[in-house]
């Protein structure tokens, strides 16, 4: 039995606790589940027996429990289970339980020593915060169209941009791959960003036999690297 994982995530400003495990080779699943507030939200449960039988091992194993375990976060981030999260907060707030505190959040605004000038930005006040400079950070910025989908042609735009100045990063290098929880991950595109740093690319996405699969779009440029996932 491969030890598991554990991941704390923020998202609409709730705290999704995602848990992965190895049931073991005499009951071989592997089995995710996602708590709020203590409860299980979702569960999926997938069978490796098929694998196992076929010569699988522990490395290839903790594979596949490492791409279910990021398919349940890429799931969680792009709204998935934002119904049912609605559906059982309604209820916790109707019974008057609500839910644990979570880890407080920073959200005081900084207050600036006497004498100095409000700063005229966010980045310039963290900064003056900071005393020092906000570094830059890459980040992507995919254009909203048609949503991706399985065994169709997609094409993707994006703007690899550095953050927080929102200058444009050129020649970034770009890897668009498709995962799911039982199948290795599939490289569908590889190039680089013009000079402007925006792209354009059209590529198949392979049909796969998975309630769940995400394309994960990375990129690497002079200010870092940068990743969003893609829900299918």
């Amino acid at each position: 039995m491969i030890t598991g994982q554990n991941s704390e995530i923020r998202h609409i400003d709730v705290v999704f606790h995602i848990q992965t495990e190895d049931k073991g080779v005499s009951n071989p699943f592997i089995v995710s589940l996602i708590y709020v507030g203590g409860q299980v939200l979702a569960a999926k449960r997938t069978s490796y027996g098929d694998e196992l039988a076929a010569g699988l091992g522990e490395t290839e194993l903790a594979e596949l429990m490492e791409r279910q375990h990021r398919t349940m976060i890429a799931a969680i981030r792009h709204g998935r289970f934002d119904e049912q999260v609605g559906k059982f907060l309604a209820k916790r707030r109707s019974t008057g339980k609500g839910l644990p505190a979570a880890e407080p959040t920073i959200e005081a605004p900084v207050e600036l020593a006497k004498g100095n000038a409000p700063a005229d930005s966010l980045v310039d006040m963290v900064g003056s915060f900071l005393g020092a400079e906000v570094p830059e950070s890459l980040a992507l910025d995919i254009s909203a169209g048609e949503s991706p989908r399985l065994g169709e042609h997609f094409e993707l735009r994006l703007r690899t941009v550095a953050s927080p100045t929102e200058r444009p990063v050129s020649r970034a290098s770009v890897r668009v791959e498709l995962i799911s929880p039982m199948r290795e991950p599939e490289l569908l595109a590889e190039t680089l960003t013009d000079e402007e740093g925006w792209l354009s690319i059209a590529f198949l996405i392979p049909p796969v036999d998975s309630a769940m699969a995400a394309l994960v779009v990375s990129a690497t440029g002079e200010v870092g690297e940068a990743e969003e996932t893609l829900l299918l």
